[in-house]
């Protein structure tokens, strides 16, 4: 099991090089001209990457307890008008220059997808992405409505896991055939907002840190889901690491990756 958003923002990497998408400059509020009584001036300036680097700018707040109504990850689940909630609220930092985890933008970018190609996010990865790496064995959660959520989980065995690291390990080539394209792969695990240094880089839903390991300079970058599950991929070692764990709060959700920096890393020197 692992977070859905680095499939999700893969999935956004496809379609674009599929055309389907232009760019990820494009403006969000032009995939939702039914919502355009909710845009304004501010909020227009909202664009794909912004989305995919959790920097839109909206007013967004998660840490409150699951079951607290004041959660906005709670209440966008429970709304009868999902996207309307989250293109509802309001800007309150200029996009681009804040990061604010924000578990509503993949839901943006899954419903960009629908719009885009025509196809339900799932049924898109289904096609494009999960049948190409042999992905068979799989449940991803749905809403009454029968869509994807595109934030809780996707049920997925380790080994294929592990394909999603291994495909960006290799430029988005899997078996010689190219998947989603090496400028994808090279943008999306790039540095956009916050600091490596600290482990709290973020690119396209993936996560960058740097580490010194035993006199050595190591970069990686991550995929990781509620409870401890992870996908490190390591370009430095040719490596690929996957943790599955049932480290839900109040245990420690970041065990493996302390045991990825402090342990696996510096058995591979």
């Amino acid at each position: 099991m692992v977070g859905s958003k680095s499939f999700i923002s893969t999935l956004v990497g496809i379609a674009i090089d599929q055309g389907r998408i232009s760019n990820v400059n494009q403006k969000v509020f032009d995939y939702f001209p039914e919502y355009a009584n909710l845009n304004n001036a501010q909020k227009s300036a909202i664009e794909i990457k912004h989305l995919l680097t959790m920097t839109a700018g909206l007013q967004w707040d998660e840490s409150a307890p699951s079951d607290d109504p004041g959660n906005d990850e709670t209440a966008f689940e429970k709304s009868s008008d999902r996207l309307g909630y989250i293109l509802g609220k309001e800007v309150v930092s200029k996009p681009g220059d804040r990061f604010v985890y924000n578990s509503g933008c993949p839901v943006l970018e899954a419903a960009i997808i629908k719009k885009s190609t025509g196809e339900d996010a799932d049924i898109f990865a289904e096609k494009n992405f999960f049948a190409p790496l042999n992905i068979t064995n799989y449940y991803w959660r749905k809403n009454a409505d029968g869509h994807i959520t595109a934030v809780g989980p996707i049920l997925l065995r380790p080994r294929d896991m592990a394909k999603l690291g291994q495909l960006f390990l290799d430029s988005g080539k899997w078996k010689g055939k190219q998947i989603v394209s090496a400028n994808w792969v090279t943008d999306a695990s790039a540095t956009f907002i916050g600091n490596e240094n600290n482990a709290t880089g973020y690119g396209y839903h993936w996560w960058t840190a740097k580490y010194t390991i035993k006199n050595n300079l190591i970069r990686i970058f991550r995929a990781q889901g509620s409870g401890g599950q992870y996908i490190f991929v390591v370009p430095g070692l040719n490596a690929v690491v996957v943790f599955t764990s049932g480290n839900y709060p109040p245990l420690n959700q970041d065990a493996p990756l302390s045991m990825m920096t402090n342990v696996i890393l510096p058995a591979m020197f």
